[in-house]
Order: C-alpha cells, then sequence, then structure tokens
C-alpha cells in the first residue's frame, strides 16, 4: 500500500522469508525425508510458508495436496485428510471402513499422480496439533509404505497427539523453526506495504506485534480503520495508539475463552498490570498459570528465582481489557495492590499509584508527585497531567506538582496552560531549586511554544536578579544564552556564554553548556571550534541535535544527514517532540545543501508532521522554505505554490534562522520567472543574516543568489572566507 492508496492491505503478500522457503522448497519432494515439520508460535507465518513452497512444488511439476487439521476435526476419523481420498469412496470411508483399506485407496490414488520413490507426493498438513488418530496412523502408513512425503506445521508448545509421535520420531525428519520477523525485517514489511511512515509508526507496530505477521498486518488493518494510523502530508502518522482488527481480537478471544475460570482470573489480571510477579501467586493459581502458559497466553521472563508473568502479547491486554466492566476492574485492582506490596521492585511506585487510583484509592501527595514525575520520564504525559492534577486537588498549586504539569502541558502543545501553571506556582514556591526549575520551564514554553524569545529571556532575567547564587544561577545563566542564540542573536549569546567560569561548571552543568556555546559558534563562523570536541557519552539529545546542525554549517552534510536521521528514528531516545522536529528539520537542510531535493523534501516533510502534530509554531516557517526549494528544484509547482501560501501564514512567527527562509521564497519566485523578486529576496535575506552574524547563512543566501543566475558577490563572500571556518563559506 501506498501512501495515496486507502485499502490498508492492498500488496500484502508473501515477503521476507527468502532464506526459509529456499530451504523448504530443497526439501519438497525429497526420498530421504519423509516427514519435515515447520514450528513456531501462532501468527508467525508458518502456514503460509508451507503454501507458499507447496505452490512452487507443484508449479514446478512435482504432486501434492493440503490438507487442514482442527480441533473441530479432532473426532471425526480421516477428517483431516478427506482430500486424499477419492470421491467414490467416500461413502465407504464414512461407513467406517478400516485402516488398512483407506490406506489401499489413497495409495492408489497417490500412483496416479506420477510419485515414485525420489519424487515423493507431499501432504501438506497445516496444525499438526489438531490431527485426529485415524489421520495420524494413516500417515504414519503412507509416509513409511508409500511415496508420500509429509510436510506439517504445528504451534510451539501445543502437545502432538500420541498418534503422531511415530511422525516426529522418525528417520530422516527434519524440523524447521519458523520465528517472528526482526526489527528491520518489520520495518521493511511496513515501508513495503504503507510507504512512507513516521518512526512512531514504525516503533509501534514493532513494539505491539513484535514481528508477528498476523498481528503486524491486522494492527495495520485495525488501526488505519479506526483512524489510529492516519495520513498527514503523504506520511502516515500515529494519530492514537494503535488497535487490532476484528479479525484479530476474534482470534486472540478463541485462547482466552477456552480458559478455566482461574485461568481466566489471572489472565484478566495481568492484562490491567501485567508484569506481575510470579512470587505472589500460590496454591490453585500455580496451575491456573501453568494453563495460561500451555495455552500461549503467558510468558515468563527473569532469571528462576525472580521471575516474572506478563500475557505473551501486548495485544492480548487490550483485547481483554475491552472485556472487563469498571466493577471488574476496579476489584481485580484491589487485589493487586492487596497482594502486591510484599514483592514491589524499584520503579514499581508508579504503577502501584495508579492501581490506587483506578482501584478507587486516595494516594497520599508524596506518591502522586512521585509517580507523575516517573510518568512523566516515560513519556506518557496524559497519565502524568492526571497524577499530577489529582496531587493539586490535595495541595492547589503545589510547585512541585506544577512542574511536572507545566512540562506536560508543554508537551501536549497547550503552551498557554503551560505557562499559566509554571507561573501560578511561582507565586507560591519557596525553595530557590524549586523556583530555578518552574523557571525553566516558563522560559521553555515562552521560547519554543509561544515563539517569544524576548518573554523567554524577560523570565530568565528576572530569576537571576532575584534568584541567589548557587546552581540555579548556571541553569538560568545557559538558558538566557539559549534564548538568543536561538533567536539570531549569536554574539550577544557568545558574550553571556563567556562570561561562565568553565572550570566551575561541574559534568551536569556543562550537559546544558555545551550544546548552547556550539549552535552559537556555528552561526558565528566557528564551525572548526564547534566541532573539535567528540560527543561526550552522556550528551543530551539536544546536544546530538545541535551537532548535526554544527555539521551541516562546516561542510559535512552526509555525516549530518545520518546522524540526525539516526537521531529522528530513535523515538525512545529523541522523545521530546521540539528535539524530533529539529532533528527531522537538520536532516532536510543537509540533503538540501548536498544537493539531494527528494530527501530534502521527506525529511523537511517529517519535520512538518511532528512540528504541527505537537502544536510547535518555531521552527515550521524554515521548514517550509526548505520544503518549498526541494519541490522548486524537483520541478514540482503545485507544491512549490502549496508551501509559498503556508509561508506566508507563517509570516509573523520569529523562529530560529530567519534569514534562510528567503531561499524557499526565492526559489518559488524563479519557478514563476519573476526575477527581479527571487533576486531581491536573496539579497534581503543575505543582509538579515549579516546584521545576525550568521555567516554560514549569510553565505549560503549568496550562492543561491549566484545558483539562480544572480550577480556574484566575490567581494563580500571573499570577506566571509577570511573571517569563517566553514568550507562552504569559500
Amino acid at each position: 500500500m501506498r501512501a495515496d492508496d486507502t485499502t490498508p492491505v492492498s500488496g500484502w503478500g508473501f515477503m521476507l522469508r527468502g532464506e526459509e522457503l529456499d530451504a523448504l522448497a530443497a526439501l519438497l519432494g525429497s526420498g530421504s525425508h519423509p516427514t519435515v515439520l515447520l514450528a513456531g508460535e501462532a501468527g508467525v507465518g508458518k502456514s503460509r510458508l508451507a503454501e507458499r513452497a507447496l505452490e512452487l512444488h507443484l508449479a514446478g511439476g512435482g504432486s501434492g495436496s493440503r490438507c487442514v487439521a482442527s480441533s473441530s476435526l479432532a473426532d471425526v476419523p480421516f477428517g483431516a485428510l478427506v482430500g486424499l481420498i477419492p470421491a467414490h469412496h467416500m461413502a465407504a470411508v464414512a461407513a467406517g471402513t478400516q485402516q488398512l483399506s483407506v490406506f489401499a485407496m489413497v495409495s492408489e490414488h497417490i500412483l496416479r499422480s506420477g510419485a515414485t520413490a525420489d519424487r515423493r507426493f507431499v501432504v501438506f498438513v497445516d496444525d499438526l496439533h489438531h490431527l485426529d488418530d485415524a489421520s495420524c496412523g494413516l500417515l504414519v502408513q503412507l509416509t513409511g509404505n508409500a511415496p508420500v512425503q509429509l510436510l506439517a506445521t504445528y504451534r510451539t508448545g501445543e502437545a502432538l497427539p500420541d498418534g503422531a509421535v511415530p511422525l516426529w520420531t522418525a528417520t530422516g525428519l527434519v524440523r524447521l523453526e519458523v520465528g517472528p520477523f526482526d526489527r528491520s525485517a518489520c520495518d521493511e514489511i511496513v515501508r513495503c506495504i504503507m510507504g512512507a511512515a513516521t518512526p512512531e509508526v514504525h516503533e509501534a507496530l514493532w513494539q505491539q506485534s513484535r514481528g508477528n505477521a498476523l498481528y503486524l498486518r491486522e494492527l495495520v488493518v485495525g488501526s488505519v480503520a479506526a483512524g489510529r494510523i492516519a495520513q498527514h502530508g503523504g506520511t502516515w502518522v500515529l494519530a492514537q495508539p494503535l488497535v487490532g482488527s476484528m479479525h484479530l481480537t476474534e482470534y486472540l478471544l478463541q485462547s482466552v475463552r477456552s480458559l478455566e475460570p482461574g485461568a481466566r482470573h489471572l489472565a484478566d489480571m495481568l492484562a490491567l498490570c501485567q508484569p506481575l510477579p510470579m512470587a505472589m501467586f500460590d496454591g490453585e493459581e500455580l496451575g491456573a498459570l501453568d494453563q495460561l502458559m500451555r495455552a500461549g497466553v503467558v510468558s515468563t521472563s527473569g532469571p528462576a528465582t525472580d521471575l516474572e508473568l506478563r500475557l505473551s502479547h501486548p495485544i492480548y491486554a487490550e483485547v481483554i481489557r475491552t472485556h472487563l466492566s469498571a466493577a471488574s476492574e476496579r476489584q481485580l485492582l484491589s487485589d493487586v495492590v492487596r497482594r502486591v506490596s510484599p514483592h514491589l521492585r524499584p520503579g514499581d511506585d508508579l504503577r502501584l499509584t495508579v492501581w490506587q487510583l483506578d482501584a478507587g484509592g486516595a494516594p497520599n501527595l508524596e506518591a502522586l508527585v512521585s509517580a507523575a514525575r516517573s510518568a512523566m520520564a516515560g513519556r506518557d504525559l496524559l497519565l502524568a497531567s492526571r497524577l499530577t492534577r489529582a496531587a493539586q486537588a490535595i495541595v492547589p498549586h503545589h510547585p512541585a506538582a506544577s512542574l511536572v504539569l507545566s512540562d506536560a502541558l508543554y508537551e501536549m502543545g497547550a503552551f498557554t496552560e503551560s505557562a499559566a501553571e509554571a507561573t501560578a506556582a511561582l507565586g507560591v514556591a519557596a525553595d530557590p531549586d524549586e523556583q530555578a526549575l518552574l523557571v525553566a520551564s516558563l522560559y521553555r514554553t515562552y521560547m519554543w511554544g509561544l515563539d517569544d524569545a524576548d518573554g523567554a529571556l524577560a523570565v530568565v532575567e528576572f530569576a537571576q536578579a532575584v534568584t541567589p547564587p548557587g546552581p540555579g544561577h548556571v541553569l538560568l545563566g545557559v538558558a538566557a544564552a539559549n534564548a538568543l542564540s536561538f533567536s539570531d542573536r549569536p554574539a550577544a549569546a557568545l558574550d553571556r556564554l563567556q562570561q561562565f567560569d568553565l572550570d566551575a561548571l561541574d559534568h551536569d552543568d556543562r550537559l546544558l553548556f555545551d550544546p548552547v556555546e556550539e549552535a552559537t559558534l556555528s552561526q558565528l563562523g566557528r564551525t572548526a571550534d564547534a566541532v573539535a570536541a567528540q560527543l561526550a557519552p552522556t550528551a543530551v539529545a539536544l546536544h546530538h541535535v545541535v551537532r548535526s546542525f554544527s555539521l551541516t554549517e562546516h561542510g559535512r552534510p552526509d555525516e549530518a544527514s545520518e546522524l540526525a536521521q539516526a537521531l529522528r528514528a530513535d523515538v525512545v531516545g529523541l522523545s521530546l517532540p521540539l528535539d524530533r522536529m529539529w532533528a527531522a528539520l537538520n536532516a532536510g537542510r543537509a540533503h538540501l545543501m548536498a544537493g539531494r531535493p527528494r530527501s530534502a523534501a521527506l525529511w523537511a516533510g517529517d519535520a512538518m508532521i511532528t512540528a504541527e502534530r505537537a502544536g510547535l509554531i518555531v521552527g515550521q516557517s524554515l521548514i517550509v522554505s526548505v520544503l518549498a526549494t526541494a519541490h522548486a528544484q524537483l520541478g514540482e509547482a503545485d507544491a512549490v505554490a502549496r508551501y509559498e501560501r503556508r509561508a506566508e501564514e507563517l509570516a509573523h512567527v520569529r523562529g530560529f534562522l530567519r534569514a534562510e527562509r528567503a531561499v524557499g521564497r526565492a526559489w518559488a519566485a524563479h519557478v514563476r520567472s519573476e526575477h527581479t523578486l527571487w533576486r531581491q529576496l536573496l539579497l534581503d535575506g543575505a543582509a538579515m543574516a549579516k546584521a545576525a552574524g550568521q555567516v554560514v547563512s549569510e553565505s549560503f543566501l549568496l550562492h543561491e543568489h549566484l545558483r539562480l543566475g544572480g550577480e556574484p558577490m566575490v567581494a563580500r563572500l571573499a570577506e566571509l572566507a577570511d573571517t569563517s571556518q566553514s568550507p562552504l563559506v569559500a
């Protein structure tokens, strides 16, 4: 399925099993291997692999037939092998013909197909574990005394029928394991089926399917149908948590419905609270757990002395929860809270607090704030908001709770609410460290959410004036420099940074200081100084984003794009939407400067999706400029016009690298053959960059002016080359 295709499964076929298929195809019909078994968990694609191999075998002149075993036929003699019995013998078989007579009938049919000892007739039995005893006996006779080869699939963990023992212990048996797809294969399938999709879509599908082919397919089908995965600008984005299709729900419920009441109760408990320690269960519950594990519903992890229990696939939890009433959920949660306390592990405080809330309990203030911080660290913004609001129901505008809530609101794009929350908490906060953190949150909201760098700077400078010397002052000082640097005032930012005593900064201070200094130096043309130091292993995500920008400024766009793309793909490590936006934008900008407009459009488009979904207005103007330029270079006039209109809508945004926005508008004018306009736009942009001291940006604009046919600014470029360390300026 491509991005303009509304059918969520078109094109979904056999893929990425080439090695397994080749191995299996080489075995089919072989006289040396009377039995070939494909083993694997449910849904990994055993049946499809066997079907495809049989199709190729038949197409190549071989003979064979497909049979299906099922639980509904387990008590019907020869029910699974009915396709092998000639039609004119059906009545006799139904009347209770002895097995040897049936063997003779089937053997005659197989010999007529042309099968020989060296080119055997392949009997494909899907789900061998459901085979009836009579069919097992017949297959034993056929594989041992007729030119027949058995190809069978069976589900790992299922007990094979007693009658099948001679089949899977026979001489020459070949057993092939079919496992789930790994992460790279899973990503490739999503690309083949869906086309362009954001890293969040890839990550969610991987986490929910774990490479299980059936689950992956039905998650795509169900999530697209429900609007959980939706198109945005030609790219599939994750709008809401994934949901499986009705087919997948029914498939999984089959395993759950057959459970005994005790086992179902434990499955319900795990659906709400997984993972849980095995140590909290005893007596009859252990027997119920054994049933769950044999059914493939529950799996264990961890050392034998400290086992954890969880549902075998994340989708089970959603399927089971949808069939629980609110009253049942409360009862189950209360039971877990009561029993799990002696077995809590580090990091379980968040889960316990949420269970208490959901069970109707009343966790204390400290527990709620601690849990909210943990939720925020795990990027569960809605849960963090819920927990902080519960804390504030106890103490309104509690500073620690308000700090978490302000940050969560910011991440959800509710910038005005975020600023109001931090401001209200500042009015009651007495602890200097809490005050500094609230100021930092307020600064970030003004700077990146409300596009008000001057407001952000005013907040920080006021806080500096009233905050006594200490760790908070370093944080505030770096924030002030950050506001100046990323609002096109790098010289002023450098003045602030040079006031720091670098020897006095500790490790945590440098994690904040270094990326701001690097971004500032890069803008000023000191790009070699900016990239001279290797990134520390503990460098924050922002510093990696800044490094991709600095590498581009220093004329190393390939390294820059590679770093930025790797960052953007790491949706777990790069958790902040702002960082994700800048990583994708830096990748797009690097590709553009390297002369790769198609890649530039792809990555800048991803940046726009992230920005729009997070409500981040800052950065969108530069993104639109990259998009307009890339599409102009590709000759796509309609897209250029669309992004030019968007640029006009964003004209009021201040943001970062304002001078470079002229590039997109100039290329749009060039497409319309408005030569006077594009020349003026680029020269005005260069003048703006010069006033800001942004050396590489000015050079970029002047080079674009020359590229489009403008007069070469030789003297000015020479001046810039004398003052810059970047090869791009030459």
